[in-house]
């Protein structure tokens, strides 16, 4: 998975009059940096929640934002223009700073963290000030990537599965583990305690390096002690098989909240 924010995605010195001009122009770097598959699309997702109300937060700036199928992986864009203009109404909807995200439909909340996280940053008034400020796309990018964004989707995650029989629970929560996590572009290992034995066994460094451990376990695995440490740390999640695989995007969502 590519970074969430890019150079290609960072716009400075322009000239927009209205908020449709800017989003118009956010959605165009997305589509040209392989972020979205469909400019219209995502175009109407941005605009419909618009509708439901301004996105412009104060500080002159604004988060247009949209969750769409055209959306490959999720970005965050960023525009810089030369001076204030209207976003809605009211005095506090002047913008100069717009930051776009945009994330696939499948990706349950993620905006909302994005968006989280954001907000946290940019009640900094240094961080802004240097956003208004600095003359270069590249010392922009710098300044973003301060953003805990990556904290949010770039987690490694490893786990284990068993179940009483070793058959089908087993490697149906194997997969929907890995298939949410890369979904999300999260680096997945799961080991399996099957019918056919341990398969992917994990060895300690890789149990060392994982942001978070999901044990899909109904019975006592081999190797337990090899999660204590994270255990300590507050970084196991233990739910059932059948669980894992009837709600994975449940699950890993309350992974996430482990790291955070």
């Amino acid at each position: 998975m590519s970074e969430v924010v890019q150079k290609g995605l960072i716009m400075i010195d322009q000239e927009f009059k209205g908020k449709e001009g800017a989003i118009q122009s956010l959605i165009s770097r997305a589509l040209a940096s392989g972020k979205i598959t469909d400019d219209k699309k995502f175009y109407q997702a941005v605009l419909q929640r618009e509708e439901e109300v301004s996105t412009a937060i104060g500080y002159s700036i604004a988060i247009p934002h949209g969750k769409s199928e055209a959306v490959l992986e999720p970005f965050v864009a960023f525009a810089r223009n030369v001076r204030e203009f209207q976003w809605g109404e009211g005095e506090d909807s002047k913008v100069r700073l717009v930051f776009m995200i945009g994330v696939p439909n499948e990706s349950s909340q993620l905006h909302l963290k994005f968006i989280s996280q954001l907000s946290k940053k940019l009640l900094d008034e240094e961080f802004r000030e240097k956003l208004l400020t600095l003359d270069s796309i590249e010392t922009i990018l710098y300044q973003l990537k301060t953003i805990k964004l990556y904290e949010v989707i770039k987690m490694k995650v490893v786990g284990v599965t068993a179940c009483p029989t070793g058959i089908a629970h087993t490697y149906m929560a194997q997969e929907a583990i890995e298939k949410e996590c890369r979904k999300r572009g999260f680096e997945v290992k799961v080991e399996t305690q099957g019918g056919m034995g341990i398969e992917q066994e994990l060895d300690q460094d890789e149990i060392d390096a994982a942001d978070v451990v999901i044990l899909a376990v109904a019975i006592s695995i081999e190797g337990e002690e090899r999660f204590e440490e994270k255990e300590e740390l507050g970084r196991v999640l233990t739910v059932e098989p059948g669980e894992m695989i009837k709600h994975p995007e449940q699950y890993i969502d309350e992974a996430i909240k482990l790291v955070q």
